[in-house]
C-alpha cells in the first residue's frame, strides 16, 4: 500500500460509544497488520448486516477484494462508506439496532489472529521499552507466540466454567487470545511492569470495543497491575483453574514464593502450563512430602519450534495438574495411627 499521508481512521459501530480509532503513522512498521485488522472487521460485520453490505455494494465495494487492492485514499473511502452505512443504522430505533447483531459470533483462531495483529500493531510500536535493564530476571520480557498458545491450548480441555490466569502477562496478548478463542468464562492477566501493564490496559480497552462492535463471543477479561503474591491480587489469582507461568524468566526466589504462596493453595485439578516443571521429585517420601512435587501430576510435555518469540529453536512446556490423591494416601499412613 502507498504510504503518502497519516490519516486518522475511525471505524464506527452500531454503538456510538465503541468507535475504533487508529492514527496512521508511516513510521509504524506494523501499519499493514493494523489495516488488515480493520479490513477484516469491516467485512466480517457487514457480511452479517444485510443493509450495511448492500450499502457498500451500491457504492462499489465488495468483500471479494483484498487489502492489497487499496491504496490509502481508497481505504479511507471504504471506511467512509462503511461509516455512512453505520450512520443509517444508528438512526434506527434502539430496539432495531439491538436486533441487527443479536446473534453472537464465535471467532475462529485464524479470524481472531487478524484482531490480535491489529491490537499489537496499534499499541506496540517500540518493543524495546519492554526490555528491562533490571539485574533480576523477574522483569525479563519474552512472549509466547500466537501460534504457541494455539499449540498449547490444543492439549487442554477448556470449558465455560474455566478461569485462565497468566502470571506475568506482559501486554496481555495471551489473555485476550484465551478470552476470544476458547469457551473460557474469564481470563485474568497480572503484570507488575509499568510499561507493559499500561499497554495491556490500552489493548483491553480496544479489545472490549471490538468484541462489542462485532458481538463476538468472548470471556470476561481482567488486567491487574501489581504482584500476584500481594494478598488481594493473589486471592483473585486463586480463583483460576488454568494457569500459564513462563517461570524460566523468574528468579529461584520468586519461583519458591510461587510454589508456597500459590501452587500449594490451588484447587484440585487446576492445570498449570509451565516452561519449567515444578515437579522435582517423582515419588513422595518423608523428606519431600512438603514439596509441591507431592501434589503435581505431569499430564503432558509439549515441545515445538516457533512457540516463543525470543528464540527460533525448540521450546518445551510442561502441562501439570493439581492432584493430591497420592499426597493424601501417603500422609494418611501417619494420621491414621
Amino acid at each position: 500500500m502507498e504510504q503518502d499521508t497519516n490519516p486518522i481512521f475511525q471505524l464506527k459501530s452500531s454503538f456510538p460509544d465503541v468507535d475504533l480509532i487508529y492514527q496512521y503513522d508511516e513510521r509504524n512498521s506494523n501499519n499493514e497488520e493494523v489495516l488488515e485488522g480493520l479490513f477484516f472487521l469491516i467485512w466480517n460485520i457487514s457480511n452479517r448486516i444485510t443493509p450495511l453490505k448492500e450499502h457498500l455494494s451500491q457504492n462499489g465495494f465488495t468483500g471479494e477484494t483484498s487489502l492489497e487492492d487499496y491504496n490509502l485514499d481508497d481505504f479511507k473511502k471504504l471506511i467512509e462508506c462503511y461509516n455512512g452505512g453505520m450512520d443509517e443504522i444508528r438512526s434506527l430505533p434502539i430496539q432495531q439496532i439491538e436486533e441487527i447483531l443479536s446473534e453472537e459470533y464465535s471467532l475462529t483462531s485464524d479470524e481472531y489472529e487478524r484482531i490480535d495483529d491489529f491490537l499489537y500493531g496499534k499499541h506496540v510500536r517500540n518493543f524495546t521499552i519492554f526490555r528491562s535493564k533490571a539485574k533480576f530476571k523477574n522483569l525479563n520480557y519474552g512472549e509466547l507466540t500466537y501460534y504457541g498458545f494455539e499449540v498449547l491450548k490444543s492439549h487442554l480441555s477448556i470449558n465455560n466454567s474455566d478461569i485462565f490466569v497468566d502470571l506475568g502477562c506482559g501486554v496481555g496478548q495471551i489473555v485476550f487470545q484465551a478470552a476470544a478463542t476458547t469457551p473460557i468464562k474469564k481470563a485474568i492477566g497480572v503484570e507488575c511492569d509499568e510499561n507493559r501493564i499500561n499497554v495491556a490496559k490500552s489493548m483491553n480497552d480496544d479489545f472490549k470495543k471490538i468484541m462489542k462492535m462485532g458481538n463476538f463471543r468472548h470471556g470476561e477479561v481482567e488486567i491487574i497491575a501489581g504482584s500476584f503474591l500481594y494478598r488481594p491480587i493473589r486471592n483473585k489469582v486463586l480463583q483460576g483453574s488454568i494457569f500459564f507461568i513462563h517461570n524460566t524468566t523468574f528468579t529461584p526466589d520468586l519461583n519458591e514464593s510461587i510454589k508456597e504462596g500459590i501452587i500449594k493453595k490451588l484447587k484440585e485439578n487446576s492445570i498449570l502450563i509451565m516452561a519449567e516443571s515444578y515437579k522435582t521429585y517423582k515419588t513422595i517420601n518423608k523428606r519431600n512430602v512438603g514439596d509441591v512435587s507431592s501434589i503435581l501430576k505431569c499430564i503432558n510435555t509439549v515441545v515445538g519450534k516457533n512457540l516463543v518469540s525470543y528464540k527460533p529453536g525448540a521450546q518445551k512446556y510442561f502441562i501439570e495438574r493439581i492432584d493430591r490423591s497420592e499426597y493424601y494416601k501417603f500422609t494418611s499412613k501417619f494420621t491414621s495411627k
